[in-house]
C-alpha cells in the first residue's frame, strides 16, 4: 500500500512542478538564443533590452524552481492532510506512518529533481566548447578527490554524505511537524504553523550552539569523526522527534476544522 501512496502522490506533485519545470527549462533555451543572436547581430540595441529582460526572468525563475517546489510539497502535505481531503485520506487503510512516509519519499525525490532541472538549464544557458573543458576537468577533479577521500577517509565521508540525507529529511519534517502543530487550532493555523517553525528553529540554532560548544571542552570527542557522529546523531534526534509528533497529530489530535 506504501508504494501505492508514493505513486499517488508523486503523479500529484508532478502535475503541480512538472509546468514549472518545464516552463523554466524553455525559458533557458530561449535565453541561449536570445544570447545567440545578439553575439552575431551588429544593431544589439533592441537584442540588448530583450537579453536582459530573458536574462533577469531566468535569473527569477532558478530561485522560484527551488523555492516553489518546497513550496509545493507543503501545501500538498497540508492540503491532503488537513483540509477537507483529509477526511478521504485518513479512511484509507493505510497508518498516519505510510501517509508521512510516502510524502517525505516524494519531497526528497521532488527536491532532487529540481536540482537535476536547475544544473540542466544552467548548461543550456551557458556550455560552450570552453567551459565544457573546464566542467569536464572539475568533473574528473572532484570524482578523483572523493575517491581518494572515500578511500582514506572512509567513515568520515560516509558521515558526511549520512549528514546530508538526515539534514534533507529534517528540513521537510519541520515543516510537516509545524503544519501539524498549527492545525490543531481553529484559527490562524497557518500563523501559528510559521511561527512553530521558526521558533524551533531557533530553539534548534541556540541548543545545537551550546552542545557543540561544550564538547570541546572534550579532547576525546575534538576530531572530525567525533562531531560528525554527535552531528548525524543530533540530527536523526530531532528527525525521530519531528516524525512521532507529526504522526501523534495525526492519529490523536487531527483538526479539519
Amino acid at each position: 500500500m506504501l508504494g501505492k501512496l508514493i505513486k499517488h502522490e508523486f503523479r500529484a506533485v508532478i502535475s503541480y512542478i512538472l509546468p514549472l519545470y518545464l516552463g523554466m527549462f524553455i525559458l533557458s533555451v530561449v535565453c541561449r538564443l536570445i544570447n545567440e543572436l545578439y553575439n552575431s547581430m551588429s544593431d544589439v540595441t533592441l537584442f540588448n533590452i530583450i537579453s536582459t529582460i530573458i536574462t533577469l526572468l531566468f535569473t527569477i525563475s532558478l530561485y522560484l524552481c527551488g523555492f516553489m517546489t518546497i513550496i509545493l510539497v507543503i501545501k500538498r502535505f497540508h492540503s491532503s492532510l488537513f483540509s477537507d481531503q483529509g477526511y478521504l485520506y485518513m479512511t484509507l487503510p493505510v497508518s498516519v506512518h505510510a501517509h508521512i512516509i510516502s510524502k517525505l519519499i516524494v519531497a526528497i525525490v521532488s527536491l532532487l529533481l529540481a536540482t537535476v532541472t536547475l544544473s540542466v538549464s544552467l548548461l543550456v544557458v551557458f556550455l560552450n566548447k570552453n567551459l565544457w573543458g573546464v566542467l569536464w576537468d572539475k568533473i574528473s577533479y572532484l570524482a578523483s578527490a572523493f575517491g581518494d577521500l572515500l578511500a582514506n577517509n572512509p567513515a568520515e565521508t560516509v558521515m558526511v554524505i549520512l549528514l546530508f540525507l538526515l539534514g534533507s529529511i529534517n528540513a521537510f519534517l519541520l515543516f510537516y511537524m509545524s503544519d501539524a502543530i498549527g492545525s490543531m487550532f481553529n484559527k490562524h493555523k497557518i500563523l501559528i504553523a510559521v511561527a512553530v517553525f521558526f521558533g524551533i528553529n531557533i530553539f534548534v540554532s541556540i541548543a545545537s550552539s551550546y552542545l557543540f560548544v561544550g564538547l570541546d571542552n572534550y579532547s576525546t570527542l575534538n576530531t572530525p569523526l567525533s562531531y560528525l557522529i554527535l552531528m548525524n546523531l543530533f540530527v536523526a534526534v530531532l528527525d525521530a522527534v519531528f516524525y512521532f509528533i507529526t504522526a501523534y497529530i495525526l492519529k490523536n489530535k487531527l483538526n479539519l476544522e
